[in-house]
């Protein structure tokens, strides 16, 4: 049993297992890192996602779940074997990869909280730290020849009794980007489970690509070998550093755009600017928003004429030349930067990010428990950001 740092909340850790690909089925492999890995080598994502259902009891979770879910993840780590591996710096500054040995895992926590579930859930202002004690510790680096080893992966499925389930991941950002983790990985190991630890129906989607062959350098730039002369003057013991979050004064709460509230402010937007013709939902969302974000800054004292800047990261797959498969796997995103055509404005005044998509379709992830009721993504609270699902 260990506490929520400095909150009342308690899990008690029921089992602690490490779980690789099934015998046999997967060889060693290395994966190098591109410039959209590279750059995401110091940060982590942290997600719960929150499963509704009552009719979950103890025992059922003990003897029927458990033995699943770590059957299921197992066969999804024979696709998806970076999540089962580590990040390797090797010494003399060399470039680091994701390497996969036979007898590497991925790191899975089973446990039971005592906190309320709906309380949890709700939409109310909560405070960050109630959510702690459900995020896994990524485990630590150790040190192989002279070669740092960084895990990158840890996931932990938290029972509530009578109440739900909650799911979720720790990870190095470096293995790839939201599509490669939630869209591919994720809903992976859930439909498995679901299906009974079936994985014939994996093909198509849910085949990961590896190929880093398909990123070209015509004008011989080395953008990998540019960014890492860079990121190589952080000290190793920076890239890392516990990522664990700390307790702190922030809380968090969920806001709901309605399908209504969204046309309205379509509507708002286009009569006031006629171009472009159409507007999407995601753009009114995060302008609203921000705008109401911004006014609080200043309704706070803050300089109601300092430049503000908002950023999103945008899937570069089938922007490249040529196009990526959708089933690629790792980091390929671009940041777009509104107010800010100028390279140093960049910084100058303050930053809100947009972390999540709703491309994800997170609501469609299926355990078998039934619907996901909501999920936290708790990378925002390292920043000022919003997250949107």
């Amino acid at each position: 049993m260990y506490p929520d740092m400095e909150s009342d909340n308690m899990v008690t850790v029921l089992q602690h297992c490490q779980v690789s690909p099934p015998p046999g089925t997967t060889s060693e492999k290395s994966l190098p890192l591109t410039f959209f890995d590279l750059r995401m080598i110091a940060s982590s994502a942290k997600h719960l996602f929150f499963f509704e259902c009552t009719s979950i009891s103890k025992n059922q979770f003990l003897e029927s779940i458990i033995p699943s879910l770590k059957h299921s993840l197992s066969l999804s780590l024979k696709y998806y074997y970076p999540f089962a591996g580590n990040l390797i710096f090797p010494p003399n500054s060399g470039k680091p990869e994701i390497r996969y040995l036979e007898r590497d895992s991925a790191s899975l926590i089973f446990a039971e909280s005592s906190s309320d579930f709906i309380h949890l859930t709700g939409k109310q202002t909560r405070n960050t730290t109630e959510f702690l004690s459900l995020l896994p510790q990524l485990p630590p680096e150790s040190m192989s020849h002279d070669t740092l080893v960084v895990p990158i992966s840890s996931f932990q499925v938290t029972l509530f009794p009578d109440s739900g389930i909650c799911v979720g991941f720790h990870l190095r950002h470096a293995i790839g980007d939201g599509h490669s983790v939630v869209k591919s990985f994720f809903k992976t190991w859930a439909s498995i489970t679901k299906a009974g630890g079936d994985a014939t129906f994996l093909s198509g989607e849910f085949v990961p690509y590896y190929d880093r062959t398909r990123f070209r350098d015509p004008e011989g730039l080395e953008f990998e070998t540019i960014v890492w002369n860079v990121l190589e003057k952080i000290t190793k013991e920076e890239w890392s550093r516990p990522h664990h979050p700390k307790p702190n004064n922030k809380v968090r709460a969920t806001f709901v755009i309605s399908h209504a509230t969204a046309q309205q402010l379509k509507k708002l937007v286009l009569g006031r600017y006629p171009f472009p013709s159409h507007i999407s939902t995601f753009t009114v969302t995060c302008g609203y928003v921000w705008s109401c974000l911004a006014k609080a800054r200043a309704a706070c004292g803050e300089d109601d004429n300092e430049m503000v800047h908002f950023l999103t990261e945008v899937d570069w797959r089938t922007r490249m030349d040529p196009p990526l498969p959708a089933t690629y796997f790792g980091g390929v995103s671009k940041t777009v930067k509104n107010l800010a055509r100028e390279r140093e404005a960049a910084s100058k005044g303050w930053l809100l990010e947009c972390f999540s998509s709703p491309k994800f379709k997170m609501y469609d992830i299926d355990f078998g428990w039934g619907r996901l009721k909501t999920n936290e993504e708790l990378s925002i609270d390292d920043c000022e950001a919003i997250a949107v699902a």
